[in-house]
């Protein structure tokens, strides 16, 4: 044995010999030999990596490679110390750990597993003939540690990685990796490793480790998934484990071993034997194996050395020996595909380089014919078996595989075994072919199992015991199914028989049944010449137990209709007995045997009968047996409607005389005597002295007694028994007769009743109502009805019209309810509750109740005698009864008219109890004097609701009563009685007014009341305790005195709708108001000055015309505070102003004479002040104004945006017709084009008022605009404080244009004020066409590249003192204006084809901060946006400026990411304390055109040939001209395609992505393609969701790259992210297979994207 020195010795020079050198060896070499070296090397490497990558479809074939090198060891020591020859499997998280008893590495070990196809092995097996196998262990690990005998080495290799490293602890230098790394090469350079101690019996182990630990659960599923059945062919290894160690929980450990001719000759066993947490679990699986050596094989280049091989088949069993039919692998040693058998193949077969497939060769075509030959011997071996010999077959291959080689197994076994005797036959004798055997079906077998018809001599039958479910296998090996020749041949042959089975008279009938039916299916499925040959048999037995066939002889069916037929009609007949099974009666009708015909019996049977009706017979007549036998026959045979004369047929009675029952002249009553039948003829008629009234007994005819002797009692033909057939057919009575039988009169049996047995009146009329009720005439109804009966009460009977059923639950009730005197009817025994159905016929005779409306007679009968009883008075008990009776009266209420009953009822009688009140006493009333629901106080009628319990019971009283509530009606009559009785009750008066409004409040018919309130005059007036009509009052209060009028209001003054609108109580009118304040004017010595201004405000809520005040003109009305401040009357024609604006009231205040009136005030007395035509004393039209500017600055921008709007002006003044620009003269254009804005505190003005003649001024007010026109220069000013800026854009700048402009239509106020607040040129465009404002031929709107470069002349100067500017003295006269309102927000107008699209900053940014203006077009807002025109945007334009340059700084630093990783701004982070975006959707664009400039500014700083602004084909790019590197930007109108899109003629761009690993280089080096580039921007991280638009995503899934195929057009979405902080870049080249790999994840329909975690590699 070599040293462990030895070993390294070899293990460096192997290494040497795979090409590695030392690092100082290589640091000698000339480079030209490295290079060679390398490339060697390399070559060698990929061709080792390609082999053993593509050896296996699956990474689970390392553990068969591992268990077959397990195989072909050497176990010299082992066993001769006695152990057994195991392998162990140790899989741990990180780690598989192999140990196993093998002697050991040997030198040539070494070398073979370091090499490429050497190996130690050449005998047959798989090892040693690929020679590579053991590479595929790096298919699941990165390293390979073997420690065997002196030998401690390793392997390393990381699959689809570049190997860097050679030896533990010593990674060559960062240029020798990428000069020197193997590129597989270290699956065969080995690296010496330390020796560890091995536990005691390892003589080897292997250590690998795994190359993804996270796989953990899948390795530990591979070694699970090894076949059980692995250690069958395996000659060496004994016993196989696998331990599994998971990083928490307990271990699992499973062992494999194997026994073989201990268990039993043929039988195998595997025994699997599980521990996991001290509990151990044993499974064994047993085989039958059978083995067959093959020699003289076809030759074949890999089994050079032998022409011989092993077929071994096992089959697996289950513990009871039966056959285990599961999916069994093919077996080349170690496990190939599942090829769909059921049983193990194992041979040496030739296998593909996958190991997992057969090479289609003679050789494996020759082992597979002997597969099949092995199977054929297995089978023989199964027949000694004793459940395998009838199970065998359920292993054959199936016809439905689909495998090219192995299909063709089942055809060759088939082949074989149809040849081969291999069944039973029946008796158990010896095996038979399977061609001649036939299938015994179950309907062929009798109840035992057995043959119907025993077997032939031949031993034609198969076993019994081959299952059902394996016959349809069997057909494919002969074995013959049904045949009806064969059938015919076995029955003729049991015919013949001494011993017949057929005709044996100890042949049961289950027997003939199962053979009938067997004949009966061959008579329908047969050949013609199989049927005729079955009819001729004799297999129908006679009466006289002779055989005879259906085609000698007529033969008839020994009953009709399952009736036997009389033996005296001479008719040959089939023998009784035989016909007693369906199905052989079946037989016989199809082998010809027929039924008699039934009519023709019946006439031989009247015949009997024929004959006048005498006591004297003629000819003579059936005697008394043979009367009985033929009504039995006629009884079974006779339909309904059968052409019967019935009348012929005669009966004898008790006494034996003859009784003609069926409508003959002599006709009389003949009944059944049944002596046990309560109400029957018999007991009823005899004598009786058990009652008060003596029975005499009545004499009548009863039926003879043989007639009912052997009687058919249980059988019923045609719905009739034995006795009713005799009662409809015969006429045989069994109940007293109700009609007399030659008369519609009661008959003397009933008459008898009645008379004589009253008791049992309503008991018989019970029993037999059903054939009562069709004879009840009215006749007979009311003779029962007026029949005296016996009650319960204390009197000696009533009619029973009169009665009531006495049911329990009603006699109980009657006893609740306190009611002494109730009619029940005397029954003949005590009834119960569910009794009451049985009783209900005898409603039809009034007696009652029953469910429903006689139950609800019961209550109302009830509720009567409640009333009666009580009269006087309730006492509690009493009223809980009444209460009790009233609802079981509604509960009983199931119909209208039943709800007409009640009422019709409570209306007629008095059965309403009302209790006594203070003012009233009890009593008891009809319906018609109560009403429901009322107030207490209502006298009119009786109310119910609120009082005792009546409330509890409102479906009785207001549904089914039908009682109201109180109406106005009622409500009318108290008044009467008010009025009547003369009594003081404001009150109760105001309440029924109340009452009487809301009964009106919704009603259109007025008339109705006002009629009745008139006639009847019911308008109280409490002050004078009087009663009015309606047409002597009016609504007004005590202090409004109209002549012949009642003022009515101060009494009810929260009534004013039911007076006004409902009574029509009419109001002062305007001119009685008119009138009062005249009246008012002269009162003396002083009038009130609050009153007159309560007056005038209510005279001008009435809006009075001129015409209507003429009369107060010179009334002095009018409070007016003079200079002094005194306060005097004057009227309209007197000097006075009116204060409507409160700066004009503190302006003159003292100054001139004022009207006493606040402002409020004088808005509501606008309408007198109006009609008095006092408009022009208002201060609003009496003041003058005039303004004059200190100082100012002119405002560039707000010029340069008053001049954009010039234009839009200037089509104003046209379409108002402004004096200015008549004839379109565009001198006032050019004006407006020239106007200059200027900022300044000091602009002020002087007002002035002329009263009296005098002119009063006062000086210096502050002002918000002056306007000036110098030179045909027009300037205006506006404050520079922005709130007073803001108030000046929207009132007095367009009150002041107008003025300028000369136009006085007040709708253009507010068209002005849209055009100056609108921050949009294209909305303003909108604002003057919703307006009609037509364009001006010939005139076109300045664009804003003019206007831009046509700055204000004197932009730069100041006014002040020096400046010829200077506007110390300029003044402006002002024109006072009422004001106008302006509207909301300015909806933006919609971009039309012809005009630049141009937003102004802050809409007229008159904040003098505004930045240049962007000429592009934002996306549209949403419907509920509110645009703030005068909002200034320089905040957000300045923040939004910072942030592009922000984005412009990180382009400069930030670079394309590599695949899978992200760029990210390196820079300081952002200190952004509020985003500059207010709405990300609205700022969409914004935010879209940022990420797009970031994209662009990083593709510009590549020097990509050829790239330029044109390549950023983005419509919202010019979002970015706020910026002023981007200023001129232009806008684009082409269509877009991509955001920006590269034609890369030079490589360049596609150079980068292949160095960043987008592409693969070998593919796409020499490509040109054209990029499109679509950049999705976000303002948060890069898990937020993006947007794709449909034709996005098409274009998106059109563009897709495939595998090893260049394209020309690659589409990329750059993700750009974190826009307000450290902005991102993460790229996608062609997004569409990151979306099928899971890196994007698209929302359907939306085509919203979301980024995933997963890195794509």
């Amino acid at each position: 044995m070599i040293s462990r020195q030895e070993a390294r010795e070899i293990v460096s020079r192997i290494r040497e010999d795979n090409g590695w050198i030392s690092p100082e060896d290589r640091a000698a070499s000339p480079p030209a030999t490295l290079r060679a070296l390398k490339n060697v090397r390399r070559k060698l490497g990929a061709a080792t990596k390609t082999l053993a990558t593509n050896l296996y479809s699956k990474d689970t074939r390392f553990v068969y490679e591992l268990i077959q090198n397990a195989e072909d060891n050497k176990y010299y020591q082992a066993q001769a110390a006695g152990e057994s020859l195991y392998l162990s499997f140790s899989i741990y998280p990180d780690r598989i750990v192999l140990d196993s008893n093998e002697d050991g590495f040997v030198e040539e070990d070494v070398k073979a597993i370091c090499s490429v196809g050497e190996s130690t092995k050449t005998a047959q097996g798989y090892i040693g003939e690929k020679g590579i196998g053991f590479k595929s262990v790096f298919k699941v690990s990165k390293k390979v540690h073997i420690q065997s005998g002196p030998f401690s080495f390793s392997f390393e290799h990381i699959r689809g990685s570049r190997d860097g490293e050679l030896g533990t602890g010593t990674p060559l230098e960062e240029g020798d990796i990428e000069s020197w790394g193997d590129d597989g090469l270290g699956m065969v350079t080995p690296i010496d490793e330390e020796y560890n101690d091995l536990p005691e019996g390892v003589r080897t182990r292997i250590t690998l480790t795994l190359l993804n630990p996270s796989t953990f659960e899948q390795r530990v599923q591979d070694l699970l998934n090894l076949p059980h059945t692995l250690l069958l062919f395996l000659v060496k290894l004994d016993v196989l484990e696998i331990n599994i160690y998971p990083e928490h929980g307990h271990a699992t450990r499973i062992k494999y071993s194997h026994s073989g001719d201990e268990v039993g000759e043929y039988l195998e066993t595997i025994v699997k034997t599980t521990t996991f947490n001290r509990e151990v679990n044993e499974k064994a699986l047993n085989f039958f194996v059978v083995r067959k050596n093959v020699d003289n094989l076809p030759p074949d280049e890999t089994r050079k050395n032998t022409n011989q091989a092993t077929v071994v088949l096992a089959f697996p069993i289950d513990e009871e020996g039966d056959a285990l039919i599961e999916q069994q692998h093919v077996f080349a040693f170690l496990p190939l595909r599942l090829a769909g058998f059921t049983f193990i193949i194992q041979s040496d077969f030739i296998t593909q380089a996958s190991r997992e497939d057969v090479f289609h060769s003679a050789r494996n075509e020759c082992l597979l014919s002997h597969v099949a030959e092995t199977f054929r011997e297995a089978v023989l071996k199964f027949c000694d078996h004793f459940s395998l010999q009838y199970q065998w077959m359920r292993y054959l291959p199936s016809d439905s595989i689909s495998d090219e080689f192995w299909r063709t197994l089942r055809p060759k076994i088939l082949s074989l075994l149809s040849a081969t005797p291999c069944l039973r036959p029946w008796s158990g004798a010896p095996l038979c072919l399977p061609g001649h055997l036939y299938r015994v079906p179950p309907d062929f077998k009798d109840r035992y199992g057995e043959p119907l018809f025993k077997d032939s001599d031949k031993q034609e039958y198969l076993s019994k015991f081959y299952e059902f479910r394996d016959i349809e296998t069997l057909r494919a090996l002969g074995v013959r199914g049904r045949s009806y020749s064969f059938l015919v041949e076995r029955v003729q042959s049991d015919l013949r028989r001494a011993d017949s089975k057929m005709m044996a008279t100890t042949t049961d009938g289950d027997w003939h049944a199962r053979a009938a039916n067997l004949l009966l299916i061959t008579m329908r499925k047969a050949t013609k010449g199989v049927v005729k040959s079955l009819k001729s048999l004799e297999l129908i037995p006679l009466q006289d137990n002779k055989w005879v066939s259906g085609t000698t002889s007529a033969v008839f069916l020994p009953n009709t209709v399952n009736v036997p037929i009389p033996p005296d009609l001479g008719i040959n007949l089939v023998q009784p007995s035989a016909i007693l099974s369906t199905a052989r009666r079946n037989l016989f009708l199809e082998l010809g045997v027929t039924t008699a015909d039934r009519s023709d019996i019946i006439s031989r049977i009247m015949l009997k009968y024929v004959g006048p009706f005498t006591s004297v017979w003629s000819p003579p007549r059936p005697s008394l047996e043979n009367s009985i036998c033929h009504l039995h026959y006629l009884y079974f045979s006779l339909s309904e409607d059968h052409p019967v004369t019935k009348e012929i047929i005669f009966l004898r009675d008790q006494e034996g005389r003859p009784v003609s029952c069926n409508g003959t002249d002599s006709m009389e009553y003949i009944y059944f005597q049944q002596e046990e039948e309560q109400y029957g003829a018999h007991k009823l008629f005899k004598p009786s002295l058990t009652e008060n009234t003596k029975a005499p007994g009545l004499k009548v005819h009863f039926l003879n007694a043989a007639y009912l002797k052997g009687a058919p009692v249980e059988v019923n033909c045609y719905g009739k028994s034995w006795e009713q057939w005799l009662s409809a057919f015969a006429g045989v009575k069994s109940y007293p007769q109700l009609l007399n039988p030659k008369s519609q009169e009661v008959s003397n049996e009933f008459n008898y009743v009645m008379q004589h047995r009253p008791a049992k009146l309503v008991g018989l009329l019970e029993r037999y109502w059903s054939f009562y009720e069709p004879q009840m005439t009215a006749t007979i109804v009311g003779k029962l009805r007026d029949c005296k009966v016996p009650i319960d009460a204390n009197h000696p009977g009533c009619v029973l019209l009169a009665t009531f059923l006495p049911l329990p639950r009603l006699k109980s009730i009657v006893r609740s309810r306190k009611v002494t005197d109730f009619a029940f009817l005397s029954m003949p025994k005590e009834l119960t509750d569910e009794d009451e159905n049985k009783w209900r016929f005898l409603e039809r005779f009034g007696v009652k109740p029953f469910s429903g409306s006689d139950e609800l007679h019961f209550y109302l009968r009830l509720l009567k005698r409640i009333a009666i009883e009580n009269r006087r008075g309730c006492t509690t008990d009493c009223l809980d009864a009444l209460f009790a009776t009233y609802a079981d009266i509604a509960e009983k209420c199931s119909s209208s008219d039943d709800a007409s009953y009640i009422r019709d009822y409570f209306e007629k009688g008095d059965y309403i109890y009302i209790p006594a009140t203070a003012s009233r006493e009890a009593e008891w009333v009809n319906s018609k004097a109560c009403v429901w629901t009322a107030p207490e106080w209502l006298e009119s009628r009786h109310r119910l609701n609120g009082v005792s319990n009546f409330g509890n019971y409102e479906h009785l009283f207001r549904v089914i009563l039908k009682i109201g509530d109180a109406t106005w009606g009622h409500y009318i009559v108290d008044l009467e009685i008010l009025e009547e009785d003369g009594r003081q009750d404001t009150e109760r008066v105001v309440e029924i007014y109340r009452r009487l409004w809301r009964e009106f409040e919704h009603d259109s018919n007025l008339a109705k009341i006002r009629n009745i309130m008139e006639e009847l005059e019911l308008v109280y007036l409490p002050s004078e305790n009087s009663w009015h009509p309606l047409s002597s009052c009016i609504w007004a209060g005590d202090h409004i005195r109209i002549p012949g009028k009642v003022a009515i209001k101060s009494h009810y003054s929260t009534l004013e709708d039911f007076f006004c609108r409902v009574l029509d109580v009419p109001k002062p009118s305007l001119e009685m108001h008119v009138q009062a304040l005249k009246q008012l004017a002269r009162t003396l010595p002083t009038p009130s000055a609050s009153a007159i201004k309560q007056s005038i405000m209510l005279i001008s809520s009435m809006d009075p015309t001129e015409n209507d005040v003429k009369d107060l003109r010179r009334s002095r009305i009018f409070s007016v505070r003079t200079t002094s401040g005194q306060i005097s009357f004057a009227d309209s024609a007197a000097d006075f102003a009116i204060v409507d604006r409160s700066e004009y009231g503190i302006a003159f205040a003292g100054k001139i004479n004022l009207l006493d009136y606040s402002i409020a005030e004088v808005r509501a007395c606008g309408s007198l002040l109006l009609a008095l035509g006092l408009k022009r004393l208002h201060l609003s039209i009496l003041v003058e104004e005039t303004t004059k500017v200190q100082d100012g600055v002119i405002s560039t921008n707000l010029t340069r945006n008053f001049r954009l709007k010039a234009y839009a002006l200037f089509r104003c003044c046209v379409h108002y017709q402004s004096q200015k620009s008549r004839d379109k003269d565009r001198s006032l254009y050019n004006n407006l084009l020239d106007a200059s804005i200027y900022v300044s505190d000091g602009i002020y003005k002087s007002v002035s008022v002329v009263q009296y003649g005098e002119t009063v001024t006062v000086e210096n007010n502050h002002a918000n605009f002056h306007l000036d026109e110098k030179n045909e220069k027009l300037r205006l000013y506006v404050p520079r404080d922005e709130n007073a800026q803001e108030e000046c854009f929207f009132r007095q700048l367009p009150r002041r244009l107008m003025t300028y402009f000369a136009i006085s239509d007040p709708s253009a106020e507010a068209l002005f004020n849209g055009i100056i607040g609108c921050r949009s040129l294209i909305a303003v465009d909108g604002i003057l066409k919703d307006a009609g404002i037509a364009e001006i031929d010939g005139i076109e709107r300045a664009s804003e590249y003019d206007q831009r470069h046509a700055q204000p002349d004197d932009e730069d100067a100041s006014a002040n003192e020096s400046s010829e500017e200077s506007i110390d003295s300029e003044t402006s006269e002002s024109e006072p204006s009422t004001p106008v309102s302006t509207s909301g927000a300015i909806p933006e107008a919609p971009y039309r084809p012809g005009h630049s699209p141009t937003i102004l900053t802050g809409g007229f940014s008159f904040g003098g901060q505004s930045s240049t203006s962007i000429s592009s077009l934002r996306p549209p807002r949403r419907p509920s946006e509110t645009v703030h025109p005068l909002m200034n945007d320089n905040t957000q334009d300045s923040g939004y400026v910072s942030l592009l340059q922000r984005v412009i700084d990180s382009a400069g630093r930030m670079t394309i990411p590599r695949k899978g990783s992200r760029s990210v701004d390196t820079g300081a982070a952002a200190d952004v304390s509020e985003s500059v975006f207010i709405d990300r959707y609205s700022d969409r664009s914004r935010i879209g055109a940022a990420g797009e400039l970031l994209i662009f500014e990083l593709l510009l700083g590549l020097s990509l040939p050829g790239f330029s602004e044109i390549s950023w084909e983005s419509t919202i790019r010019t979002e970015v001209r706020v910026h002023d590197r981007y200023r001129n930007l232009e806008f684009l109108t082409r269509r877009e395609t991509a955001d920006i899109t590269y034609n890369d003629i030079d490589g360049v761009l596609t150079k980068l992505f292949i160095e960043k690993r987008y592409l693969d280089r070998e593919t796409w080096e020499n490509s040109r393609p054209k990029y499109y580039l679509e950049v999705k921007t976000t303002t948060k991280d890069c898990s937020e969701q993006f947007y794709m638009s449909g034709s996005q995503y098409n274009r998106m899934r059109r563009m897709k790259l495939e595998p090893q195929m260049a394209a020309p057009e690659v589409y990329v979405i750059l993700r750009v992210f974190n826009l307000e902080g450290r902005i991102g870049l993460r790229v996608y080249v062609d997004p569409e297979s990151s979306r099928l790999d899971g890196g994007l994840e698209f929302i359907v329909d939306t085509w919203a994207v979301k980024p995933t975690d997963r890195i794509l590699i």
